[in-house]
């Protein structure tokens, strides 16, 4: 890395996610992943990265995510996170109870490069 170059927090997190020191000190949560900003590299990275997994616990923004339901999934769905067939059920999930929908929704999107999803451990 180059220590001058600013990095986000995100990055930050996952340096020291990935470090030795903080293997059973550090947790993180899912809180802001849905987040349009979020939603191109940080969800990547974030679900590719298997080794952190068990260190990644489920956490919600609710209400902000879901704020504008259909720009979120909409854009998950155009970055390759969600298939169109799910965008449908998604909706309806959060028709019922968006708290839920913001815990499937986390465990439907995949990596769009490796079709790989968050384990139900999440």
């Amino acid at each position: 890395h180059n220590k001058s170059a600013i990095r986000t927090n995100f990055e930050l997190l996952m340096e020291m996610m990935e470090h030795e020191a903080y293997q059973n000190t550090l947790f993180t949560d899912l809180s802001g992943m849905l987040h349009p900003e979020r939603t191109s590299m940080d969800l990547k990275r974030i679900i590719s990265s298997r080794d952190v997994h068990p260190r990644v616990v489920h956490g919600s923004d609710f209400p902000n995510p879901m704020a504008n339901i259909h720009l979120t999934l909409t854009l998950l769905w155009r970055r390759g996170y969600l298939n169109r067939e799910q965008l449908v059920p998604l909706c309806e999930i959060y028709q019922f109870n968006p708290l839920l929908f913001d815990i499937v929704t986390k465990l439907t999107v995949r990596n769009p490069d490796k079709f790989m999803r968050l384990p139900k451990s999440v």
